[in-house]
């Protein structure tokens, strides 16, 4: 399913993305092992990348924020998408 969206994220299809990302974080969200967790981040990291390409700046900083509660460890791209995001909705606190 993450491969899917990944296509999709390259042909520009954003919301088939979203769907995509949100039927796999779904599917992995209640696994505790480590893997499951690391899949988790990368795809909550893409669903707000798709969610800014569509101009949808709440629901990207929305999957941000849970990027950023689940990690002691943030990777740059999510800080620069929740950026991004908080720009989008003219949000400068």
């Amino acid at each position: 399913m993450k491969v899917e969206g990944n296509t999709y994220i390259k042909d520009k299809k954003y919301s088939k993305a979203i769907n995509t990302y949100t039927e796999a974080y779904n599917f992995v969200v209640n696994d505790p092992s480590a893997r499951a967790q690391e899949l988790k981040l990368s795809i909550v990291s893409n669903l707000a990348l798709a969610a800014l390409n569509i101009n949808e700046y709440k629901l990207a900083l929305t999957w941000c924020d849970m990027h950023l509660e689940q990690t002691i460890d943030p990777n740059i791209k999510i800080i620069y998408r929740r950026a991004s995001a908080n720009k989008g909705l003219i949000n400068w606190e």
